[in-house]
């Protein structure tokens, strides 16, 4: 693969994380937890993705909405030690703050402390210059990033959207999945898979990839064929927020090298990996040479 610079535009979702380790399931109330440990950071789902591409070498624009709070000057701060381009958009809205319960079998559950906004961004002209410049467009499913959808889909741009632990049933999330040139989704609500990746192949889109967790991604291309990569084994399992958006990372790195697909699937299995073994959404030691260096221990022709 070249080793020359790209570029992506990431568009939504940032806010503070607040992560509960539990030790066992939460039974009918009255009951008192203890956390086997905590911790707090920024996260999102957009600020994943943009943060791991900067790990990566690529140079980055991230748009998101913060409000004026204590957790929204938290994200500047954060963005601000970070390479990379932040569109801040400030609104007259809490920022997002989640608490993520995890529990041992790997499964969570998110709480938010207040509605996602929902009004629509004002940075137009910037926004649509960055999607225009950018190799490929990371669209998150934010609520703020409907009104955004006729004017990407007018830029020309490559949008590649991730649509998390869709249902294949939810309207919310067709208008996303219309203006998608690529799909990223999760099988954690839709165990059946394959139909909609080949119904999403039938649309026309570019390819399709579902991630599986600790069971690895399953991927299509346009031309039909079908790929999987079993997750790469972990020594620990520290915490998973935001091993799907490395993964997104990894794969979109590869794929900008014009790797063969079954390679981009590795890279974001890989990042994956990465991602697990650290507290906080990115690994610190993401890098390509960290992915490569892991790629060779797999059967995948680069």
């Amino acid at each position: 693969m070249s080793g020359s610079a790209n570029s992506a535009f990431v568009v939504g979702g940032a806010g503070i994380m607040n992560v509960l380790h539990l030790s066992g399931p939460i039974k009918d109330p009255p009951q008192t937890l203890f956390a086997d440990r905590s911790a707090r950071y920024v996260g999102g789902t957009g600020y994943g993705k943009a943060v791991a591409l900067t790990h990566l070498g690529l140079d980055v624009v991230f748009h998101a909405t913060v409000g004026p709070d204590q957790a929204g000057a938290e994200i500047r701060e954060a963005l601000a030690a970070k390479d990379l381009v932040f569109l801040d958009e400030q609104i007259d809205h809490p920022t997002e703050v989640h608490t993520n319960l995890m529990f041992p079998d790997g499964e969570r559950l998110s709480i938010y402390h207040s509605s996602p906004f929902s009004g629509s961004p004002t940075r137009t002209e910037e926004i649509g210059a960055a999607a225009r410049q950018a190799d490929i467009t990371a669209l998150n499913i934010v609520p703020s990033a409907l009104s955004l959808l006729p004017s990407l889909r007018r830029s020309s741009a490559t949008i590649w959207v991730d649509l998390h632990n869709y249902n294949g049933t939810d309207a919310y999330h067709m208008p996303f999945i219309d203006v998608a040139d690529a799909v990223f989704f999760s099988s954690e609500a839709l165990p059946e898979f394959r139909p909609f990746m080949e119904q999403l192949i039938a649309q026309g889109k570019r390819f399709a990839v579902c991630t599986h967790g600790a069971g690895g991604a399953t991927g299509l291309t346009a031309g039909g064929d079908w790929h999987v990569m079993p997750a790469i084994p972990v020594k620990t399992v520290l915490d998973t927020n935001g091993a799907g958006d490395s993964f997104f990372a990894g794969f979109l790195y590869a794929y900008l090298r014009e790797a063969p697909f079954p390679v981009c699937l590795a890279y974001g299995a890989a990042a994956g990996a990465t991602a697990i073994e650290a507290e906080g959404p990115v690994s610190p030691d993401l890098s390509p040479g960290c992915l490569s260096a892991m790629i060779e221990t797999l059967e995948v022709t680069i």
